[in-house]
């Protein structure tokens, strides 16, 4: 998706509040797309914590956005036992689509 410009979406966040890309105002904005049941997504964790810290005071936002499941519940529970310090997002089934070609 290198060089797409990304879609206008709202998405809700592991608070259930809703979340627009247009809302976002960094001037660099990295959307990892993740699944929770993805191993090397899960893997991945420490790392992209580690960025937020690092550019914590730069221009710079991460975005994570699931891509397996919509269970509010469960999409919490792994965000607070994982203590992310980013937004985590829940997807849609058009972006799904979308990011599968469809």
């Amino acid at each position: 998706m290198v060089g797409k410009t990304a879609p206008e979406w709202t998405l809700k966040d592991v608070n259930n509040k809703s979340v627009s890309l247009k809302d976002l105002k960094r001037k660099i904005l990295l959307i990892k797309f993740t699944g929770i049941g993805c191993g090397r997504c899960h893997a991945s964790l420490p790392f992209t914590k580690r960025l937020v810290e690092d550019y914590h005071i730069k221009d710079f936002e991460i975005i994570s956005i699931e891509t397996w499941s919509s269970d509010i519940d469960y999409f919490k529970s792994y965000a607070d036992k994982n203590r992310l310090n980013y937004k985590y997002l829940i997807s849609t089934e058009e972006i799904k689509k979308e990011l599968s070609g469809q």
